[in-house]
């Protein structure tokens, strides 16, 4: 059995030797650099490139396109140790082939090239701003945010580090500042009769019911009530009335009656059966079906003729979910059911598209089958051009694609003595038909799968000394290295004077034997209550231990076996039921409970109760529980001349049963007048208010809002129909409705950003306008700059600028075909009209195209879904220019 296990460790050793004597290794970055490099002008950025090998590698810097990066003075510079410096520079020598583009850092010995990531570098010129924080009006005492205001076309790169107030007190965002808000908790009034319950409500403000709980109550003798004490008997009963709504619905048909349940018992009262006016009492478990009339319907679906028509059932869906189609009957009388095979035949075409392969090698050609089909349809055969038919079963023609491929086996660096793993690297676009058959080493020596060639590394097993008492149980544990700890498990264990193997004595029953005492602890218990006695075990030995019995020290009381099933040991405890007085004025409702001590609650329940002259109620008995009331007015102080409101207050344990039916006005002990809530006098309530109006701060040249405060109680009510300006002694008045058209002029400003363009595509600039003037306000024409010379393209010009290379589109895009490198070099700039003032303005800052050109082919794709509209939306004998803005290299074409 060792001879194969030691031809194998021989030929892995001569593999390690064989490749330990090569020393080249292929490149590997230490260092490899970031996706992403953003900086400044005033600090520059190093972006470093590290690559070791053998021989070691040569480190440059290409651009996107594969072509190297060499040194700009003062912008941009190699070090031999292969770091791309950017230095400091001022803001008018910014070069955007140089600031904004795509690196990648290459390293390449004679063994291979190896490409990092690319690198996006982004250079940021330095920009005055300044921070602002508005103003926030606030009542003494509350609280207040503010909100550092931060210049957008900064934001990105600002971040708020520190707070600071005018007494020199700093606050920091990673310290714990806590708002201290002052508020008042406060108890309503609640009228109840004596000896009826009440239920009082600490009332918290909103703004800080969030974090303040109730702890205590407090009553006026200083007793305390907290929501720990469990005290019995508090319990609230409320009487109650079921009522089912009368419903209207033609003889015939099918009605659905509720029941309605009063909120504040429905999540304890239940419905167990309804009673007729005749008698017949219906059950919940009655199977009682509701039939209900319906009409099934067949929308009209209209098709070309020859074509295929799906036809729908609609089944109304309160009966949806117990109705389905079991057949089809056409004008006819054919019936249709699903036990026929009716298959819907539907015309399609297949296409097989173009594929462009150099010759020689393999190519895999696709056959594209119609969505509403794939399901359904599959290829059975290729026809070529000269009639040769090519089946999937055709046995004589051998459809295999091949394709040249190398398989490499890395080099692996192991220490002599030590085993080694090889593995067989095989091209990813053949490994599900590739599989290794055999190895072959230097020496001409072969290694098949099926042989049993293993591989053996030397370990020991070692055994860690354990101390133990004399007369204890020890332990001892065989520690095996992890790394063979799956194939090696433990057959004997060798003492000084025996060998025990675990094969040899299959009966041999190796029991740690552990020394344990069960202990009975002592239980207090007052003579003829009952008590329970544990028996208690020692943790080490709770698995393997149980008790079997319990033994008493009087000989003469039997042994308890836990075995002897005809012995049934109920344990009797002694208790007693109690039911508390209640106070309760005469004529009105009480409640009794019965208190059952806890420890038989589980066990023990209530079957009926009894009075002291005899009488006897049962709990399937209904007993109505009538409850005593009144209602009360408050006064109202309200000042002469104001509109007053009177409220009928209601205890809360009758709310929901009684409402105000009229309201009676009397003066003295004569009745002036009764206000029936069901009259159809329309009673108007005037309420005194007054407008105000805040002052507004506002830069000069800026547009202002005034806002007309309305009070909250009447600003349904009332509306603004005019406005009043004035100065000095004159007066202008602004309506409403007023047909003159009033302008608000507002400060705003248009920018451009930079578009990215693949080299060849198409190039689509878009004026940015902001929201709340975009409506207003329209690009009229697009200013191309270069150097000195500018060309400006209006939007209604009908010039054919460039042979068509620029095209203003109706929505005001500048569309620029066939981009190349010297557009890259241009500034464009659009002008904008608002079409309500008349007002032109330039953009304010200039766009450029940044143009790259890709190594390799790259497929169609959208720059962004930003670009990409869902819907337009424009008026009648107007025209809309709908962008398709892909990009792809080759350019794509449009169809």
């Amino acid at each position: 059995m060792m001879l194969p296990v030691l031809t194998a460790l021989v030929a892995l050793l001569s593999i390690g030797a064989v490749h330990c004597e090569d020393e080249t290794i292929g490149p590997i970055f230490m260092k490899e650099p970031p996706n992403r490099v953003d900086f400044s002008n005033t600090t520059g950025a190093v972006v470093e490139c590290a690559a070791r090998g053998s021989p070691t590698p040569d480190v440059i810097w290409v651009r996107a396109d594969g072509t190297a990066v060499g040194d700009v003075p003062g912008l941009r510079q190699v070090l031999p140790n292969g770091n791309l410096v950017f230095p400091p520079f001022r803001a008018e020598d910014y070069r955007q082939e140089v600031h904004a583009q795509v690196y990648a850092c290459l390293a390449r010995n004679p063994v291979g090239t190896i490409h990092s990531r690319d690198v996006n570098v982004r250079a940021v010129v330095a920009q005055r701003y300044d921070t602002d924080v508005n103003k926030e009006y606030v009542i003494m005492g509350n609280s207040i945010i503010l909100k550092c205001q931060v210049p957008s076309f900064v934001a990105d790169f600002i971040d708020v580090l520190s707070w600071h107030t005018d007494e020199n007190e700093d606050f920091y965002p990673g310290e714990n500042y806590v708002v201290q808000q002052q508020y008042e908790s406060e108890v309503n009034n609640e009228y109840v009769i004596r000896g009826n319950s009440a239920i009082l409500k600490c009332s918290i403000p909103s703004f800080v019911a969030d974090f303040v709980n109730v702890v205590s109550w407090h009553d006026e003798a200083g007793n305390a009530f907290t929501p720990t004490e469990n005290e019995e008997g508090n319990v609230v009963t409320q009487y109650y009335e079921a009522e089912v709504v009368s419903e209207y619905v033609i003889r015939g048909n099918t009605a659905v009656l509720k029941c309605n349940i009063p909120s504040f018992v429905s999540d304890f009262v239940k419905v167990e059966a309804w009673v007729a006016s005749d008698g017949d009492e219906y059950l919940l478990t009655n199977h009682t079906v509701v039939n209900q009339f319906y009409e099934a319907e067949i929308l009209t679906e209209y098709v070309i003729r020859g074509n295929a028509a799906v036809l729908k059932c609609s089944i109304p869906s309160f009966v949806a979910d117990f109705v389905k189609v079991e057949s089809w009957i056409d004008e006819e009388g054919t019936v249709i059911s699903y036990s026929e095979d009716l298959v819907v035949s539907q015309y399609y075409v297949t296409e097989a598209e173009n594929e462009y392969v150099i010759r020689g090698n393999a190519a895999i050609v696709r056959c594209k089958i119609p969505s509403f089909v794939s399901d359904f349809v599959q290829v059975e055969a290729w026809i070529m051009d000269d009639g040769l038919i090519l089946t999937m079963n055709h046995t004589n023609i051998v459809d295999v694609v091949s394709q040249s491929y190398e398989a490499e086996a890395d080099n692996e660096y192991v220490i002599r003595g030590n085993a080694a793993v090889m593995k067989c690297e095989v091209p990813s676009f053949v490994s599900d038909f590739v599989y290794v058959e055999m190895w072959t080493d230097s020496d001409g020596g072969t290694y098949y799968p099926g042989h049993s060639e293993a591989v053996l590394q030397t370990y020991e097993g070692r055994v860690n000394d354990e101390f133990v008492l004399r007369g204890n149980t020890a332990v001892l544990k065989c520690i095996v290295p992890s790394f063979v700890a799956d194939f090696v498990h433990v057959v004997a264990w060798i003492m000084d004077n025996e060998t025990v193997l675990a094969e040899e004595n299959p009966n041999y029953d190796s029991v740690v034997h552990q020394n344990y005492e069960p202990r009975v602890i002592d239980e207090d218990v007052l003579r003829g209550n009952s008590a329970i006695v544990k028996c208690t075990i020692p943790s080490f030995v709770a698995d393997y231990v149980q008790v079997v019995e319990w033994v008493t020290d009087d000989e003469s009381l039997p042994v308890f076996s836990l075995s002897d099933s005809e012995s049934n040991y109920a344990v009797n405890q002694f208790y007693e039921s109690q039911v508390y007085d209640i106070y309760v004025i005469r004529g009105n409702a009480a409640v009794f409970k019965c208190h059952i001590p806890s420890f038989v609650s589980d066990h023990v329940h209530i079957i009926s109760w009894h009075d002291s002259e005899g009488g006897e109620f049962l709990n399937n008995e209904n007993y109505a529980v009538s409850q005593a009331y009144n209602v009360n007015l408050w006064e109202e102080n309200v000042l002469r001349g104001n509109a007053a409101i009177l409220k009928c207050h209601i205890p809360s344990f009758v709310s929901e049963y009684v409402t105000v039916t009229s309201w009676i006005i009397s003066e003295g002990d004569v009745e002036e007048m009764d206000i029936q809530l069901a009259s159809q006098l329309n009673l108007v309530v005037s309420q005194a208010y007054d407008v105000k109006f805040w002052e507004e701060y506002v830069l000069r040249g800026n547009a202002a809002v005034l806002k007309c405060q309305i009070p909250s109680f009447v600003a349904e009510y009332v509306s603004v129909s005019s406005w009043i300006i004035s100065e000095d002694e004159n007066e202008q008045e602004i309506k409403i409705n007023d047909s003159d058209n009033l302008v608000v002029s507002q400060a705003y400003a248009v920018n451009l950003m930079e578009e990215y363009v693949l080299r060849g595509n198409a190039a689509i600039l878009k004026c940015h306008i902001p929201s709340f003037v975009s409506e207003y306000v329209n690009v009229i024409s697009w200013i191309i700059s270069e150097g000195d010379e500018e060309l400006e393209i209006k939007l209604e010009s009908d010039e054919n600028f460039d042979e068509g290379k620029y095209l203003v589109l109706p929505s005001g895009e500048l569309h620029i075909r066939d981009v190349g490198p010297e557009d890259g070099y241009k500034s464009y700039q659009c002008r904008t009209k608002h079409r309500l003032t008349g007002e032109t303005r330039l953009s304010a800052t200039k766009g450029r195209l940044v143009i790259t050109e890709p190594v390799g082919r790259v497929p169609p794709k959208f720059p962004s879904s930003s670009q990409i509209t869902s819907g337009f939306l424009f008026r009648e004998s107007s025209s809309v220019a709908v962008q398709c803005p892909a990009q792809a290299y080759p350019a794509p074409m449009y169809r």
